[in-house]
């Protein structure tokens, strides 16, 4: 049926998702409404000079302490049969978060898939939470921010990056959720 206005590229973006059928990121309403697309399955708030497939060239943007500006990239990107994932980055405030996970490829296990990618944007609704408290209660200094990049493709990780800081400690070996609500819980316990 046809409609007298043209859908809003988040509207698009969800119902992609829909039709996997999976749940669709939680993008904060404040980027929500700024999505645009960068093609027929990507969209973002920003500029995108490549697609999110290169996940590592944004973790690396924010873990650098370059000023970067609040953004969301939703959607799915890839290459060849079997290289293609779900994308979420979702840049806001005092939290960087990154996530790319399996989806579509030709050998991939949709069920398996699935799980894992409706675990982790059930995770990042809640550390969104979590960050915004943190910050409300003056937990997290100006100028801070926690980098989280979990991905099925490149190096997952996290750690704490100031804004102008050439160096940040960046944590690799473990299970980058456990390790990120262990801090949270710390830092609210402090």
């Amino acid at each position: 049926m046809p409609t007298t206005e043209e859908s809003k590229p988040i509207d698009t973006a969800k119902s992609q998702f829909a039709e996997q059928p999976l749940p669709f990121p939680p993008v904060p309403e404040s980027l929500a409404e700024k999505m645009q697309p960068f093609n027929e399955y990507i969209f973002s708030t920003r500029e995108l000079e490549f697609g999110p497939y290169a996940a590592e060239v944004f973790v690396a943007e924010v873990r650098d302490g370059k000023p970067v500006d609040d953004y969301a990239v939703v959607g799915f990107d890839g290459h060849g049969s079997n290289s293609w994932a779900a994308h979420y980055f979702c840049v806001n405030g005092s939290l960087a978060l990154f996530i790319q996970l399996e989806w579509g490829g030709a050998y991939t296990n949709e069920a398996e898939a699935r799980a894992s990618i409706e675990t982790a944007f059930r995770f990042a609704g809640s550390l969104q939470g979590a960050m915004e408290r943190a910050t409300a209660q003056g937990k997290i200094a100006a100028g801070t921010r926690l980098v989280v990049s979990h991905s099925d493709f490149a190096n997952s990780g996290w750690g704490w990056v100031e804004a102008g800081a050439t160096e940040s400690q960046w944590h690799e070996d473990g299970d980058v959720f456990a390790e990120v609500t262990d801090e949270l819980t710390s830092l609210f316990q402090a």
